[in-house]
């Protein structure tokens, strides 16, 4: 229903920081998917998914964290999935069939 684009990983933080700010909403407010970049300016993608997973996962509920990535390095994919088991990691072009991989 809504797309929400930031221009860093510290904007998205910011951003979802901002939704659990307003607690009766926040349910609503949290996005079902959160595209993340791993080479991103400022905040790489690793960082910006060590922040998110420092909020409650009660908190962040439903939001389904998806590495979109150009990398082919191996230790990128290991790094991302050590993290949390529940993000699921993407090579781009992003296609019909990946998609079906995050429901």
């Amino acid at each position: 229903e809504n797309i929400y684009t930031c221009t860093s990983g510290s904007s998205a933080l910011e951003l979802l920081k901002n939704f659990l700010a307003h607690k009766k909403l926040a349910p609503s407010l949290m996005p079902d998917v959160v595209f993340i970049d791993i080479n991103m300016p400022f905040m790489d993608g690793f960082q910006f998914i060590d922040q998110v997973l420092k909020l409650s996962e009660k908190s962040i509920g439903k939001c389904r964290l998806v590495a979109l990535t150009s990398s082919i390095e191996p230790e990128d994919k290991k790094r991302v999935l050590t993290a949390s088991k529940q993000i699921v990691f993407l090579n781009k072009p992003l296609t019909d069939k990946s998609l079906a991989l995050i429901s």
